[in-house]
C-alpha cells in the first residue's frame, strides 16, 4: 500500500518533510538520561517540538475548516487556549 492511495487522514499525518524529526523527542529523553550535554537536549527537545506544533497548526486548520467562519470557532479557541493553559 502506497502512501498516495492511504486514507486523507494517513496521508496529511505521513506526507510532511518534517516527519523526519519524529525520533528528536525520544533522542532528547534518552539524552537526558545518559547525561548528553545540556546544548543537544535542549536542540533536539526544540526539534521535537516543531514538528508537534505543525501537528497542532494543522489540526487547528482542519477545526476552523469544519466549523466554519461561525462564532464557534472562537469559542472553540478559547476553550482550547483553557485547556492549554490549566494543562501546564
Amino acid at each position: 500500500m502506497s502512501l498516495l492511495s492511504s486514507p486523507p487522514r494517513l496521508q496529511a499525518t505521513l506526507d510532511t518533510k518534517l516527519l523526519a524529526l519524529s525520533p528528536a523527542i525520544p533522542l532528547a529523553i534518552v539524552g537526558h538520561c545518559f547525561g548528553f550535554g545540556e546544548i543537544w537536549v535542549f536542540t533536539l527537545g526544540l526539534l521535537g517540538l516543531a514538528l508537534l506544533a505543525e501537528r497542532v497548526n494543522f489540526l487547528m486548520e482542519q477545526v476552523v475548516y469544519r466549523l466554519g467562519p461561525t462564532g464557534k470557532k472562537s469559542i472553540f479557541e478559547l476553550h482550547f487556549q483553557v485547556l492549554c493553559f490549566l494543562w501546564r
